[in-house]
């Protein structure tokens, strides 16, 4: 919290006490007036405590918490070591002897040992990006962000991963789909994908709107790698993505908060640029939060 800040709070407080003793014996309104602005302004003082109490967690997950240790190949190499390692970056080494780079784990989740992919959380991140930034990756890391093209080839060119996408909807509904195998090819082939079974069953399964897009090349606004001839599907969805002609999946979307475009019906020129995945909430509404989340078969 800024001190300037806490000061002005004070000084306004003192003010106002200064101003009801010095002048005469107020009215019972101007004390209600004078009691009713110390609460206001105590509430803002408490407000300002309370975010840097996030802020100081926020800044606490951004620490790597293995900064002095030999990096392990994955998240599920890390948690195989050690259950009790806790959520947050840790420098990763594939065996590709290419370097290390940092990714996030997830250590709670399904067994634990995930490295997080892509994560989005709110509006303040634009995933409107071109070609360069989905290669190398963008974003924070204990927020919104894609961890990039590149790195998602290098860990999962060394051996079989499997994929859990976990979406949450603005009603706080929680739906999941996993898949046996999750691969992103080589620069040389536009980063193309190659989706396995989807294996989510039960309360909560998503369906399948991704195995549509396996082997497809990756397409951003400005590297136009889909099926569809007439258009950029990037361009025309507002986002990057596998997508064949066009999706059934656009996590990388636009971000709404729920319904939009023709969701009543009425708005038949509308486009599906939202974050979609059909099977769960059809063309016209966009998930509240969404983690793809990647970790060794075995």
């Amino acid at each position: 919290m800024e001190l300037s800040t806490v000061f002005s709070i004070c000084f306004t407080c003192c003010l106002l006490l200064t101003a009801s003793l010095s002048a005469p014996v107020p009215a019972a309104e101007t004390i209600q007036e004078l009691e009713h602005r110390v609460e206001e302004l105590t509430n803002q003082l408490h407000l300002l405590e309370e975010n840097e109490l996030h802020d100081r967690s926020r800044r606490a997950a951004s620490n790597v918490l293995n900064e002095n240790q030999v990096p392990k190949r994955s998240c599920k190499e890390i948690y195989d070591d050690d259950n009790t390692a806790a959520d947050g970056l840790y420098k990763t080494a594939p065996t590709d002897n290419k370097g290390e780079f940092t990714v996030y784990c997830d250590m709670t989740t399904s067994g634990g040992g995930w490295t997080i992919i892509q994560r989005r959380e709110n509006s303040a991140t634009d995933f409107y990006r071109e070609w360069q930034e989905y290669k190398t990756g963008f974003g924070k890391m204990d927020g919104n962000f894609w961890l990039g093209l590149e790195k998602i080839h290098r860990i999962t060119q060394i051996e079989n991963h499997k994929l859990l996408v976990t979406m949450v909807d603005h009603d706080d509904a929680t739906f999941t789909a996993e898949y046996d195998l999750f691969k992103v090819d080589s620069a040389a082939t536009d980063y193309q994908l190659d989706i396995g079974t989807y294996t989510s069953t039960g309360t909560g399964a998503a369906g399948d709107s991704l195995s549509i897009h396996d082997n497809q090349k990756f397409t951003t606004s400005d590297k136009d790698n889909d099926d569809n001839t007439s258009e950029n599907c990037a361009v025309k969805h507002h986002g990057a993505w596998w997508y064949k002609d066009c999706h059934e999946s656009n996590l990388n979307g636009k971000y709404y908060a729920g319904d939009y475009g023709d969701h009543d019906g009425m708005n038949p020129s509308a486009v599906a640029d939202g974050i979609v995945w059909f099977t769960t909430t059809g063309w016209w509404h966009s998930l509240k939060t969404i983690t793809m989340a990647i970790k060794p078969s075995s």
